[in-house]
């Protein structure tokens, strides 16, 4: 049930905000194969919304050429459906593994909801991990520094009418310093949903010598809180 991808190696961009969209792409791809398309679930009044991720570069040399995303589900349990990442550079060697955790959403209440039958169905036996889920609390930085102020604009706006689960990374990216932006490991707690025309913050700082907790924030609701971290 492993599907593969090649992508060209992007580096306009943060290590791990290029992974995060290949990822997301790739993901989607897979979705549709296994006929759980943003289509159809849309057709019933449901979709696919990203709760959290966990993104770790394990070779941190600077990727040339192309990379290969493999992609699978891994487990589903009552309100969540699990799939792992691994991603390989052009020579095979493994650059980065991550984990994602994806809830289903009733369109129109925009509540989460329980997994439905067809997907459940999908749950592997003996399923691979690419890797342990970090069981770290990542704190709340409603009174951490200003970083950055941010406004939605159309073009941050998905399918589902919010903001797209890969611009949220490319604004905590955008907004640590600058000792971050090329940080090795991320991990990302999506807990609203912002939508076209609102304007947020960004506040964060430094929690551990490697370590950068940052939130957006939306009047004092925290959207999104992610911790980066940079290889010792």
């Amino acid at each position: 049930m492993i599907h593969k991808k090649e992508y060209n190696v992007l580096n306009d961009r943060p290590p791990l905000a290029f992974l995060a969209r290949i990822m997301e792409d790739v993901a989607s791809e897979h979705a549709a194969i296994l006929d759980l398309s943003i289509d159809r679930l849309l057709a019933q009044g449901i979709a696919w919304v990203l709760a959290k991720m966990q993104i770790e570069i394990v070779n941190n040399k600077p990727l040339t050429d192309t990379v290969t995303v493999h992609t699978w589900p891994v487990e589903v349990s009552k309100l969540q459906f699990r799939r792992d990442f691994e991603v390989y550079t052009a020579s095979g060697e493994l650059y980065a593994r991550a984990i994602t955790q994806w809830v289903i959403v009733n369109m129109t209440s925009r509540r989460v909801e329980k997994i439905p039958d067809f997907v459940a169905a999908l749950h592997p036996h003996n399923p691979k991990y690419s890797m342990p889920e970090s069981k770290w609390r990542i704190e709340a930085q409603l009174e951490a520094p200003h970083l950055a102020d941010l406004f939605v604009t159309p073009a941050d706006i998905d399918i589902n009418k919010h903001v797209n689960n890969v611009r949220y990374v490319d604004w905590v990216m955008d907004s640590v310093p600058m000792a971050f932006r090329n940080a090795t490991a991320l991990e990302i707690l999506y807990r609203a949903e912002a939508v076209e025309g609102e304007r947020l913050e960004a506040r964060g700082q430094v929690a551990e010598e490697n370590q950068f907790q940052i939130s957006l924030i939306r009047d004092r609701a925290e959207l999104v809180r992610a911790r980066i971290t940079n290889a010792i």
